[in-house]
């Protein structure tokens, strides 16, 4: 491997380590059983389907753990994209790509 992409496989070696750690928390959750189930009678049709009433929202930390993830994810292939680019003699910037500036 390029020592150029080290740091994006960093990132996504990250990302990859967390999701585990990640599914015990919503494994944990679901024990809770913080929703209700029942089956109800559709009146037109006479069908069955489950219904499912949440009791409690998930706790905030999960969503901050999966923005954490998708960041993560989100910046390898920002190093990606910039390791290739530098590969092909352009230098990334924060200005690629962006109209210039007009002097109003």
């Amino acid at each position: 491997m390029r020592d150029d992409l080290l740091d994006a496989y960093a990132a996504v070696d990250w990302a990859v380590a967390q999701i585990p750690l990640f599914q015990e928390k919503i494994v944990a959750w679901n024990r809770r059983r913080p929703y209700d189930l029942s089956v109800e009678r559709d009146p037109d049709t006479g069908e069955q389907f489950l219904v499912a009433a949440s009791l409690g929202s998930f706790d905030p930390i999960i969503n901050a753990e999966v923005g954490v993830i998708i960041n993560s994810m989100r910046t390898a292939l920002d190093l990606l994209a910039a390791s290739l680019a530098r590969r092909n003699c352009i230098n990334p910037s924060e200005d690629n790509g962006r109209e210039p500036r007009s002097n109003r």
